[in-house]
């Protein structure tokens, strides 16, 4: 609640010839909207009224006019809508906001800056912070709470001086106990979305904001997952939207504690196929669910070659050429020395891959029989289009697709940049024990290193099966 008096003076003279009296009350009324009760009074006829806001990490403020008749004791009320894609605002982001009041006689006086959390008002929520992070959970899952926070700590840490961020927000995290709850928390999406989607965690741009689903017993991942999305905002500036999904969901996998076996598994499946994917073709998400199941594992590879082979000094001058608006081949050129082929090459030599000017093309695999499948959707994005898949194997991920910029309320668009980042979207269908993640101690992970012996593994598996048919 916001209570001020401020001066109403004459254009022209620096006497005070009255003053108003401010007083605004927010209240959440997610996920309709963020609801403001407004008195003013003055001893002069208040005329006109704004309301002015921004969601904290966003460039831009947003504005509303109050509606009232003119008097000298004004009584009025805004409801600031988030109920659809282009307004929404996720639970958890932080809100300031001051009132603009305009006099007969054209004087113009604003409140002083206030700020709100807003929150989902189902539940009863409690805050637990960190340094630079703090957390929302509620119904007593303070154990799980902390772990994610630690985990998200951790990863600000540490990935933060890996990829040279020196000065950051806040990072606010809100964590939903059940898929059910966590649902109705998120932008508004398509019945088909509703029916087949379950998001495990999402990062909302510049806001700073991640939901995090708490039910998954491997949230601490999920948490360091969404924290680098958050930490790649900061080290490349404006150039964020440039990043390829190769590098963005690498770094966030190598941050990862519990990588997913689906995609370990994909990954060596098609290292041993020769159908791996070219670093050219992933600019962005895959289409079909197998290629992206493969983009996390490959990319995650790619990654922790880099970091492994050249250390942290050349990744950090790459996220700066990216920061400045390079392409991503020239400022791979400028940080590694080679482009994304040559990049590409050096990896598959230590993999043990087949070069990639022997790979076949794409066009020259065999056509996969087509079989019915739940095609995944990025959250609030255009759907990908259907393709002939083999049958997914359990355990899968849909792929992570990033939501247009959205055009904020009160006729003023959201911050460039703010977009969301979607980690871990799999199918619903999955939620009967398919799901599989395994534990690794931490801070090992899928890297070329180990590659011989999971593809070895893999290799021996299959031909026996081979032989037994």
């Amino acid at each position: 609640m916001l209570a001020t008096a401020l001066a109403l003076s004459s254009a022209g003279t620096a006497s005070a010839q009255g003053s108003v009296q401010f007083t605004v009350q927010p209240r959440s009324e997610f996920p309709d909207g963020l609801h403001f009760g407004v008195a003013m009074s003055a001893p002069v006829e208040i005329v006109e009224a704004r309301l002015r806001f921004r969601v904290l990490g966003e460039q831009v403020s947003r504005n509303a006019p109050l509606e009232f008749e003119p008097a000298r004791q004004v009584n009025t009320e805004l409801l600031v809508r988030t109920d659809t894609a282009a307004r929404y605002i996720p639970p958890g982001a932080e809100i300031e906001y001051s009132v603009e009041a305009t006099s007969a006689a054209g004087n113009v006086v604003e409140s002083e800056p206030q700020r709100t959390i807003f929150l989902d008002p189902r539940f009863s929520w409690t805050r637990i912070d960190a340094p630079g992070v703090y957390l929302h959970y509620y119904g007593g899952q303070e154990g799980r709470a902390r772990r994610a926070l630690e985990a998200a700590q951790e990863a600000l840490e540490r990935m933060g001086a890996l990829m040279g961020v020196e000065e950051r927000d806040t990072l606010r995290l809100t964590v939903y106990n059940s898929i059910g709850d966590m649902r109705d928390a998120l932008p508004p999406r398509s019945e088909v979305q509703e029916g087949t989607l379950v998001t495990e965690g999402i990062s909302f741009g510049d806001t700073g904001v991640v939901l995090l689903l708490g039910g998954n017993p491997e949230v601490e991942g999920v948490a360091a997952h969404e924290t680098v999305h958050f930490l790649m905002r900061f080290a490349v500036g404006r150039g964020a939207r440039s990043v390829p999904v190769w590098l963005n969901e690498g770094l966030a996998e190598y941050a990862n504690p519990f990588p997913s076996f689906s995609f370990e598994n994909v990954f060596s499946r098609r290292l041993y196929d020769n159908t791996l994917l070219p670093l050219t073709s992933l600019t962005s998400a895959p289409g079909r669910p197998e290629d992206a199941l493969l983009m996390y594992g490959q990319s995650e590879s790619v990654v922790t070659y880099m970091i492994e082979t050249y250390g942290e000094g050349p990744l950090q001058d790459l996220l700066r050429e990216l920061r400045d608006g390079a392409p991503i081949d020239e400022a791979l050129l400028a940080s590694y020395g080679i482009d994304r082929t040559g990049l590409e090459q050096e990896w598959r030599t230590r993999i043990g891959a087949i070069p990639l000017a022997a790979t076949p093309s794409r066009s020259a695999l065999p056509t996969p029989i087509p079989r019915p499948t739940l095609v995944p959707f990025g959250v609030g994005s255009t759907p990908f289009p259907a393709a002939p898949t083999q049958e997914r194997p359990a355990g899968t991920h849909a792929p992570v697709s990033t939501v247009p910029e959205a055009t904020g309320a009160g006729g003023c668009n959201r911050a460039e940049g703010g977009g969301m980042d979607v980690a871990l979207v799999v199918p619903a269908l999955l939620l009967a024990g398919l799901l599989v993640r395994r534990r690794k101690p931490h801070p090992s992970r899928l890297t070329p290193s180990t590659l011989p012996r999971i593809f070895t593994a893999w290799r021996d598996h299959h031909e026996s099966r081979i032989q037994d048919h």
